[in-house]
């Protein structure tokens, strides 16, 4: 007679990266099982993202960056399932999702223009171009990368000076430039 089956003893998690975008959980230990209730959750607020039945002792999610989720695992076979789940204490984690600034401001001191920001999380650095219109047509004056939040230029004086920003975060940059209003003339 076929015996229900004991709930895995150890579990490994392997973080998830830029590139490949999963977390990943193996576990060992179970005797008797042919398959696994696995259910993953919320290790903040408890609260069940999804579940599945898996036959193998392991099992991948595909998140976004800036994904936490921890996992639970129940063995089953014919005879039945394990009593409760075994729940380790470690969850997986994806990088976190870089944002642009949400606040840019413009001001000048004789020919400088110092462009700021605010608003940007998960930085590393950010990636600005400083530029002009001749007419309707945009000319960049500078294309910077810096790891602070301001920019200074030197710039002509009856210019008006325009700034796009993008942040690039532990993944790469942001897909898209913010393009705020703040410009300044020299």
């Amino acid at each position: 007679m076929l015996a229900p089956p004991t709930n895995p003893t150890a579990m490994r998690v392997t973080q998830g990266a830029c590139g490949s975008r999963q977390i990943a959980w193996a576990w060992s230990g179970a005797r008797n099982a042919t398959a696994y209730n696995v259910v993953l959750y919320n290790p903040v607020s408890g609260a069940q993202i999804g579940s599945t039945r898996v036959h193998g002792t392991r099992y991948i999610l595909g998140a976004a960056l800036g994904a936490t989720a921890a996992l639970k695992v129940q063995s089953a076979n014919a005879a039945g399932v394990a009593p409760n789940y075994y729940t380790p204490s470690d969850t997986g984690h994806l990088p976190p999702a870089a944002t642009n600034p949400t606040a840019v401001t413009a001001s000048t001191a004789g020919t400088a223009v110092t462009f700021a920001w605010t608003g940007a999380r998960h930085a590393v650095a950010y990636d600005v171009i400083v530029y002009h219109y001749n007419g309707a047509t945009p000319v960049t004056d500078t294309q910077a990368g810096t790891t602070h939040t301001t920019l200074t230029v030197a710039g002509t004086g009856g210019v008006d000076y325009h700034v796009k920003i993008r942040t690039v975060g532990q993944c790469g940059p942001v897909d898209t430039y913010v393009m705020p209003s703040a410009h300044a003339t020299v």
